[in-house]
């Protein structure tokens, strides 16, 4: 009856997946404050444009920021109207949730498009519980809402069939989503979504669609309002020196050869063991689902166009000496597309491929929940102490327990595949859901300064920078509410003391010997503060009341 429902229906509509994402993702947008290193610096950076008026050119602690396009720092801002101006945990999110709904709904009608059936509602569903995208899509920053961008271009150019008529317009949608992604995060907003879809008819025997004149419009209008950016920038002199050079050839060509942000270059092979474990729990299941589709030969084409994307997403990246887990997100909606529709033809295979992905799934999630559940008596025995009360991780031990129990039930395993993988993403996301509610407020004293915020109340005089020693320090001039000013050497620093007089001074521990000779340093109040695993001091000076300094 569920099946015949769901295939009936389709997809999700639009407005299903708004309303489902803010149920799903709500609770940690309202109770985690703003972490680092994403979060915060982007909150930051969008603070420092509108009060300083960067519009064009985004700036951290008064010095160009070339890291990112501008697009998330407008986007910050136009919601931060909503809240009169203030740019808090939620406005900082909505961008990604904007790209979240994109990427579920997009999913959906992808695979609803190519394989039918009940697969409309259980890839998104599939996608919204897989711990990567789970994980990215609950912060505010860019990936979330670059992978929506990019799902929506390529559902656009997949659902036209022809570029005639009425076509003509999804095309130029489609590339104009491009562009917005390519202002979201520069060139990869274009090659990702045009070369997946390239691919995909490549390999889906519908190479007649690459011969369409879109491809040689198409890319110069996905880069019009990036031109239109870059020209108003020219045209007003609004670059300072080396901001286009770094913005341009650093952050995209020193990336991709591993000369820039070196701290993330990685092996060929990173991206097989990330895509593994960021695909849990679901990669249980995905391989009996793959041979479930293999012997399906009425969607084989669709089937490799859908790898096609998929392997196009993960190969790309991994010619690119820098890597992180989170660059092939959008190879996670084609991953979700395949298991659900391959589950829903699992009784093509012998029994007993169901049964073993079943148990598996069913034995991970028995033993994480009562992982969840039993964590107190567990860290004593081990010797270990988290630093947080354990208690709130019960309740979403106990509906992962629960699932298990469901999930072995012979009626359900032997029932309807659909139906039982619904209930296993449900029970799933409801975990996940009160890890997200209980949990993360709890971590937020770890997680974000707020003893210096504290100290920064009583040391730090109106108007006074805080002065950020060898950190770029986001997040603590974020949350002390103030200007961040860079300080890279002990003579800086001496130098910034004695132009302002008084104030604060935040460090790692680990570079205190390198300060501490500082006769204002010396003689100021001091303080430690833990931030995850990082130990910071803060130390606030005041020369009116040294003056022998």
């Amino acid at each position: 009856m569920i099946k015949k429902l769901l295939s009936a229906c389709g997809a999700p509509r639009l407005w299903v997946v708004a309303l489902l994402a803010g149920i799903f993702w709500g609770a940690e947008f309202w109770q985690r404050d703003l972490w680092e290193p994403d979060e915060a610096r982007y909150a930051y950076v969008s603070r420092e444009m509108r009060e300083d008026g960067h519009w064009l050119v985004p700036h951290r602690s008064g010095e160009y920021y070339a890291h990112k396009p501008p697009l998330i720092f407008w986007l910050n801002n136009a919601f931060a109207t909503l809240n009169g101006g203030q740019i808090n945990r939620v406005t900082t999110r909505l961008p990604t949730l904007i790209g979240t709904i994109l990427s579920l709904w997009a999913t959906g009608q992808i695979a609803a498009l190519l394989f039918g059936g009940a697969s409309g509602w259980l890839a998104p569903l599939l996608l919204a519980v897989s711990t990567l995208f789970w994980v990215v899509n609950g912060m505010g920053q860019i990936d979330g809402l670059l992978c929506g961008l990019e799902m929506l271009a390529f559902w656009l150019l997949l659902s036209t069939p022809s570029p005639r008529g009425s076509g003509h317009l999804r095309i130029a949608a489609a590339y104009l989503s491009m562009g917005l992604a390519v202002l979201a995060k520069g060139p990869v907003g274009l090659l990702i979504p045009l070369g997946a879809w390239i691919a995909f008819s490549f390999f889906a025997d519908q190479r007649h669609r690459l011969r369409n004149w879109h491809l040689l419009w198409g890319p110069l209008l996905a880069l019009l309002p990036v031109a239109l950016w870059l020209g108003t920038i020219v045209y007003f002199k609004a670059a300072p020196e080396g901001y286009l050079d770094e913005l341009l050839f650093k952050q995209n060509v020193g990336r991709a050869a591993g000369t820039f942000a070196t701290g993330h270059a990685k092996p060929f092979w990173y991206f097989i063991t990330y895509f593994i474990a960021d695909f849990l729990p679901w990669t249980l299941l995905l391989p009996a689902a793959l041979l479930a589709l293999k012997v399906d030969t009425t969607r084989r084409i669709e089937i490799r166009g859908v790898l096609a994307w998929m392997l196009f997403v993960i190969l790309f990246f991994s010619l690119s000496a820098t890597k992180r887990n989170l660059y092939i997100l959008m190879a996670y909606p084609a991953a979700a597309i395949l298991l659900a529709a391959g589950w829903g033809r699992i009784t093509s295979l012998p029994d007993r491929f169901r049964k073993v992905s079943q148990w598996l799934l069913a034995g991970l999630f028995l033993l994480l929940g009562l992982g969840l559940v039993l964590t107190a008596p567990i860290i004593r025995i081990v010797g270990i102490e988290l630093p947080f009360e354990t208690a709130w991780l019960v309740p979403g031990g106990i509906v992962l327990t629960l699932t298990a129990v469901l999930l072995m039930r012979p009626a359900l395993k032997a029932g309807n595949s659909c139906r039982w993988l619904a209930t296993a993403a449900t029970g799933f996301a409801m975990t996940l859901w009160l890890i997200a509610l209980l949990v993360y407020p709890v971590l937020n004293p770890i997680k974000a300064p707020y003893e210096l915020a504290e100290a920064a109340q009583r040391h730090l005089h109106e108007g006074k920078p805080l002065l950020l020693y060898r950190i770029n320090g986001e997040i603590q001039a974020l949350y002390c509410n103030v200007r961040g000013r860079v300080v890279k050497t002990p003579e800086e620093l001496s130098e910034a003391i004695r132009q302002q007089d008084n104030g604060m001074v935040v460090l790692h521990n680990k570079q205190w010997e390198e300060i501490a000779d500082i006769p204002a340093i010396a003689a100021g109040s001091r303080g430690e503060y833990r931030m995850g695993s990082k130990t910071m001091i803060w130390v606030a000076f005041d020369l009116g009341k040294s003056p022998d300094l």
